[in-house]
């Protein structure tokens, strides 16, 4: 329900969902991250940390409930806090491509291409064949503005392979 946007509907499910993992026994982690992650998406940024905090201390291994609370941070404003659970996801899941995805994200947002660039490149080898067209097009985008015009060529050339439709792809292309 979260992703229609009936939240209320989606926040009632969520409270049945933790009365019958409580019910059960069962682990509540799942629920929290889930309810924190619609909440984010809502914008009830300190119920969602809330939500995430509990859930990282039920599980403190797990890296999920990590990366959904830095996008709530980031999205208060606290680049600091999200670079922080950023990272505790990383040291959680240091395989996990879309946490360096992510942190690339916030270098790009921070104006640091070069470790935007390192963080995406680091996504796309822990991705393996499975990166995907935006991984390549982040690259050729983080390339242009560092003024790498033949290699951001190489990197929207192999988004275009992949998705040939897309004129994102095509025109960061022409541009470089």
């Amino acid at each position: 329900y979260g992703e229609l946007g009936e939240f209320e509907t989606a926040e009632s499910d969520f409270s049945t969902a933790l009365e019958i993992a409580r019910r059960l026994e069962a682990s509540e982690y799942g629920v929290y991250v889930n309810r924190g992650a619609m909440r984010v998406r809502r914008g009830a940024l300190d119920e969602a940390i809330a939500d995430l905090n509990t859930a990282i201390e039920l599980e403190p291994f797990e890296h999920q409930a990590y990366m959904n609370l830095a996008e709530a941070y980031r999205q208060q404003g606290d680049i600091a806090n999200a670079m922080r659970c950023v990272n505790d996801a990383i040291d959680r899941a240091p395989g996990a491509a879309q946490c360096y995805r992510y942190r690339a994200q916030i270098h790009l947002e921070e104006m640091d291409l070069t470790a935007a660039l390192q963080e995406i490149d680091t996504a796309i080898q822990l991705a393996g064949p499975n990166a995907t067209a935006d991984d390549h097009l982040q690259r050729g985008e983080i390339l242009h503005g560092l003024k790498r015009y033949d290699q951001a060529l190489a990197g929207y050339d192999q988004a275009l392979s992949m998705r040939p439709d897309e004129r994102e792809h095509h025109k960061g292309r022409d541009v470089a």
